[in-house]
């Protein structure tokens, strides 16, 4: 069963609400951009996140995104980054984080982002969760993703040269 976007939005909020996180969004992969944009997010205190592009590489998400690991806030800063070097918690004033890629077997289609307001570290239990909430995710939003998805530039050079 695919998942709209008042559905997903629902979804995120239920899980922020039942593990009072602060936060919590969904990006989406758009292979266009080599990076991503943010589809649903609950939590918010600002709009920006409608402007915000996902960069790879850029951010505890767009890490995630690049690496296709599980990345916390605290990993984030052990790389000598810093919490302004994240769009998303810079914006948000989150002071913890962890980003989760949303995989199909093609690679990594987008990320679940959950920060909170005050700084703490994410217990496993917590990062077992959402991993699963992930790879839930992954299911019910993957056809739908997979089936919108823009031809790569690669692929549209590849249909100019067949002409």
């Amino acid at each position: 069963m695919m998942l709209s976007g008042d559905e997903l939005r629902a979804e995120l909020h239920m899980l922020r609400m039942e593990q009072t996180f602060d936060f919590a969004g969904v990006a989406r992969i758009d292979r266009q951009l080599s990076g991503g944009h943010w589809v649903s997010v609950t939590g918010n205190r600002t709009d920006k996140y409608k402007h915000m592009v996902l960069k790879q590489g850029r951010g505890v998400a767009g890490t995630a995104l690049m690496t296709g690991r599980l990345m916390t806030h605290q990993a984030y800063v052990q790389t000598g980054m810093t919490i302004a070097d994240c769009p998303m918690m810079l914006a948000e004033g989150l002071l913890s984080a962890v980003a989760i890629p949303i995989r199909s077997s093609s690679g990594v289609l987008g990320v679940l982002f959950i920060g909170s307001r005050q700084s703490h570290a994410y217990s496993l239990g917590t990062l077992v969760l959402l991993e699963r909430v992930a790879g839930t995710l992954r299911g019910r939003l993957q056809e739908e993703w997979l089936e919108n998805e823009l031809p790569s530039k690669s692929e549209d050079t590849m249909k100019v040269q067949e002409s």
